[in-house]
């Protein structure tokens, strides 16, 4: 009977030495994204990391450290593989795009492995590579890029964000770690430009202001006053400042130069909210000069449009001719991720054109060389909206206008997908 008992507790002793056994032998975090059994929750391998953590060291701190209150760590989850030369667009989120709009990029980091142990990456900010590349072993480990932290806000000096690949990449997940930016914006700078016209008007007519005043320079720019110079050739005149079309300002003209003004109270902004500016006159009249005055708000304000914004317009005012072909790329000023999304729409404001005349959208490759049109519409020399037929998959960066005859283009407005 005592035997039995010392045979019961020697296995009860047994089996618990075993399970502390078991129980105190390390994570090795050995998790391999490119073998077959991989599994099926990469996150659940130690949170991705190198490995070379020690938990027995005497000076491993008791707590991770913990961003500064203006710092902030976002991080996403990609868990994706990459092949070859590829691309990783960090910023085609939307709303992670409207998280960091504003924010200081302090660093980049990725949980990534390459299959052969050779990988490199490398980090592109505005289409430009900055830092040399990362070598990324097999094992799942965290690269860190650095950021140029002069030009480092997100919608003022960032707008592409991209890792450049090459190898078989899996990338876990992407770390970045920001701060606001707390910069004190400079004040408002009014510009004043001014144009000297002395253009003769017999009876009645127009002068269009856009053109004489080159505002595609200044598109997005608040508008704060516009005024005309002006004196009449004999007797009476009138002269209006019409702003979209609009009437704005409307003053009598004697045969002293007089000043028509047209002051503008809120935030209109040049080529969004203001489309076009025209002064209209009755009698006989010389304009003498025009005169505007722009805010700028901000010293490098960058692309106007928003990184999504799906609608483009643009007031051109711009004669086309003959045989011209027009790639709108140079025109419309977009930032370089709009100039990659493919258009679904394209309308023309035509203000006149000789009748007859002929136009066309166009995709012009600069890869191949080559280039594809649409159906032709033909003008009947009047004011006309006009959309256009475009070839399949033209991205905004190979649209083109071809154009037989002579057309007044006023205004352009683009739909991407």
């Amino acid at each position: 009977m005592q035997l039995n008992k010392i045979i019961v507790s020697s296995s009860v002793l047994l089996s618990l030495l075993s399970s502390h056994i078991v129980l105190a032998r390390p994570n090795t975090g050995s998790f391999d994204p490119f073998e077959p059994d991989r599994p099926t929750r990469p996150g659940d391998i130690g949170g991705g990391s190198s490995g070379g953590f020690d938990p027995w060291e005497p000076d491993r701190p008791t707590r991770p450290d913990r961003p500064s209150e203006r710092e902030q760590v976002i991080e996403r989850s990609l868990r994706q593989y990459f092949q070859g030369e590829s691309r990783v667009d960090l910023l085609a989120d939307f709303e992670l795009r409207r998280q960091l709009e504003n924010k200081r990029i302090l660093s980049i980091e990725i949980v990534a492995s390459t299959e052969q142990g050779k990988g490199q990456a490398q980090l592109l900010v505005n289409r430009l590579e900055v830092g040399y590349p990362q070598q990324v072993q097999r094992q799942l480990s965290q690269y860190r890029f650095e950021v140029d932290q002069l030009r480092s806000v997100v919608g003022r000096d960032i707008f592409d964000l991209e890792l450049s690949l090459k190898g078989r990449f899996y990338i876990d997940r992407v770390i970045l770690k920001v701060q606001e930016d707390r910069r004190v914006e400079p004040q408002p700078r009014v510009e004043t430009v001014r144009q000297v016209i002395n253009q003769t008007i017999q009876g009645e007519g127009g002068v269009t202001l856009d053109r004489m005043l080159n505002l595609q320079e200044h598109h997005g720019k608040v508008i704060k006053r516009l005024a005309i110079r002006a004196r009449a050739l004999r007797g009476m005149a009138r002269a209006q400042l019409l702003v979209n079309n609009m009437t704005r300002a409307e003053a009598g003209l004697s045969t002293y130069t007089s000043e028509v003004s047209l002051d503008f109270y809120g935030s209109e902004r040049l080529g969004l909210d203001v489309q076009s500016l025209r002064a209209v006159v009755k009698g006989n009249v010389v304009i003498e000069e025009v005169i505007l005055e722009v805010e700028s708000r901000r010293v490098n304000p960058g692309p106007i449009d928003p990184p999504r914004e799906r609608r483009i317009e643009r007031v051109l005012n711009t004669r086309l001719w003959d045989n011209q072909t027009l790639e709108l790329r140079n025109v419309l000023g977009l930032n370089p991720r709009a100039e990659e999304r493919e258009v679904e729409n394209i309308e023309l404001v035509i203000r006149g054109s000789e009748f007859g005349s002929r136009i066309k959208a166009c995709q012009k490759s600069t890869v191949f060389a080559s280039i594809t049109c649409g159906q032709v519409e033909v003008l009947r020399g009047d004011f006309a909206i006009v959309r256009l037929n475009i070839p399949w998959g033209t991205k905004a960066k190979d649209l083109a206008l071809q154009v037989r005859g002579m057309v007044d283009l006023e205004k352009i407005i683009i739909d991407l997908k």
